[in-house]
């Protein structure tokens, strides 16, 4: 009986196994198929923007696009400029109210110092 198990075991996982190296060979073959397709397309891709690349503008557009490329630096230089003197103007206020709360707690000290002192 033990036997008879054994053989049937081994007749059942026989097949199975010869299916899985042969399908995990298949397998693998797609996969490095895949791979070397997937390596010539990017291949295609990347030679495809190099026959596109910048080389392919005129002198003239290359020198219109850094004019306003330059113009737009310009622009955002001056907005850096005025919110840099609205970042020290707030520097300044935060300063001056920091030192009239200096002031008022002192003031508060005194008031309260007065209130507990008996007459």
């Amino acid at each position: 009986m033990k036997n008879n198990i054994k053989k049937e075991k081994k007749k059942a996982l026989t097949p199975w196994s010869e299916e899985d190296s042969s399908s995990t060979d298949k397998s693998q073959v797609e996969e490095v198929i895949n791979i070397c397709l997937m390596a010539k397309e990017e291949d295609e891709v990347s030679s495809s923007l190099s026959s596109h690349s910048i080389y392919n503008f005129t002198f003239d557009e290359l020198h219109d696009v850094f004019n306003d490329l330059m113009n737009e630096f310009e622009k955002v230089s001056l907005k850096n400029n005025v919110l840099k003197k609205k970042l020290k103007s707030i520097d300044e206020e935060i300063s001056s109210l920091k030192k009239e709360k200096g002031s008022w707690d002192n003031e508060k000290k005194v008031l309260i110092y007065i209130k507990r002192k008996p007459f």
